[in-house]
């Protein structure tokens, strides 16, 4: 057989892999994801607010901090003096930055794009959707559609066999990632979820090592079973739907967003690390939680759940990440040693930090993490406001 021949047959067979829904296939080919990856998937609309209107832009904008201050910063490319100004973007174009976005006292102070990145340009979040799908189950226990915290699996999905290992964890345990359930955050378990075509199939046949609430494991498969369970209260509604009218809509979000699809078949929101949409409109998400759940006047969340979700993780100390040690919150956020700021981040060093102290949304989105002390940044940043 022919080389040409021989390439022809191995592309054809692999792409009938890659389309008939060969998880292992697709994870070894398309391998760990990118900015890009997202658009591989099916997704699902969020719309829009009806007649949204911008952020507001600030008559001045801030005078960024230099540089040179941070001991992990890599050089910018050009030579001789230049304004600290584009010294900074030279900074952050060289650590891989796609989209910096710094609001202040609710307006915008600072905004860059690059590599042909634009304000109406889709993000995706990657783990930083592990927060906004946390803030979409508070909304569904105010709204009385959960039941309590402590209801267990075997009751809010009720076709989960009498001896499942899932069957006593509760909707609590999902959210604090205390199930017990076996996952290993680094590994395939993870590349499974995001590249599989049935996530309701893949998200039920993990075992028990640990009982339920009594150890805490950062897992994506948490945070997807929090939406089987969401998906199951809302009865027929889809995520996308209810978050768009329960959270995107009222905070006034200017552009719409998607939330990626295990299949157009299927229609399963990847809830652990699917949702993609604006610098902008990342950062209203972070103007809500640190107003505690008020925009424009009107209450979006309950004041109780986001102290709670806010709240530290009393069965983990702290955790080492690549922000150096952090502590975990109750409900998806990470929480500084020190300070008050709170924030959620995700794969490639993606972003949303809150310091309501400095009244302070800082976005930051990337490629890649780049070499910087992103936590460092973001607080010399509050320190120039």
């Amino acid at each position: 057989m022919r080389h040409s021949t021989l390439r022809a047959t191995g592309g054809a067979m692999l792409g009938c892999a890659l389309a008939c829904g060969c998880t292992f296939v697709r994870a070894a080919y398309w391998n760990v994801p990118t900015l890009d990856t997202s658009q591989r998937f099916a997704a699902r609309e969020v719309p829009a607010a009806p007649g949204a209107q911008p952020l507001p832009i600030a008559p001045r904008e801030i005078s960024p901090p230099d540089p040179e201050q941070f001991a992990t910063a890599t050089a910018a490319p050009g030579h001789g003096p230049r304004p600290v100004s584009q010294r900074f973007d030279a900074w952050l174009q060289t650590n891989d930055t796609v989209a910096l976005l710094v609001v202040h006292r609710g307006a915008i102070v600072y905004e860059r794009y690059f590599d042909g990145f634009r304000p109406s340009a889709l993000l995706p979040s990657f783990s930083l959707a592990k927060t906004v799908a946390a803030l979409l189950v508070g909304a569904a226990f105010t709204d009385g559609l959960i039941g309590p915290l402590d209801r267990p699996l075997r009751e809010s999905l009720p076709e989960l066999p009498a001896d499942s290992p899932y069957a006593d964890i509760t909707t609590e345990h999902l959210l604090r990632m205390t199930s017990g359930l076996e996952f290993v955050e680094e590994s395939y378990d993870a590349a499974e979820l995001y590249y599989t075509e049935d996530l309701d199939r893949d998200t039920l046949h993990r075992r028990a090592v640990a009982r339920p609430g009594t150890r805490y494991n950062y897992s994506s498969l948490d945070v997807q079973l929090l939406g089987a369970v969401l998906r199951r209260a809302l009865a027929g509604e889809t995520l996308s739907s209810y978050f768009a009218r329960r959270i995107w809509q009222p905070i006034g979000a200017e552009h719409h967003a998607t939330w990626s699809l295990d299949s157009t078949q299927r229609g399963v929101e990847k809830f652990f690390g699917g949702f993609n949409a604006t610098a902008r409109d990342y950062a209203r998400l972070g103007l809500l939680c640190m107003q505690g759940g008020i925009h424009a006047g009107r209450r979006v969340l309950a004041a109780e759940w986001v102290a709670e979700a806010l709240a530290p993780e009393p069965l983990v100390d702290a955790v080492t990440t690549s922000d150096g040690r952090v502590r975990r919150s109750r409900y998806q956020w990470f929480l500084p040693t020190s300070g008050t700021a709170f924030f959620a981040k995700g794969y490639l060093g993606q972003y949303l930090y809150v310091d309501p102290a400095h009244e302070l949304v800082v976005v930051r989105f990337g490629r890649s993490h780049g070499q910087a002390d992103w936590l460092a940044v973001f607080t010399a940043i509050a320190a120039s406001l």
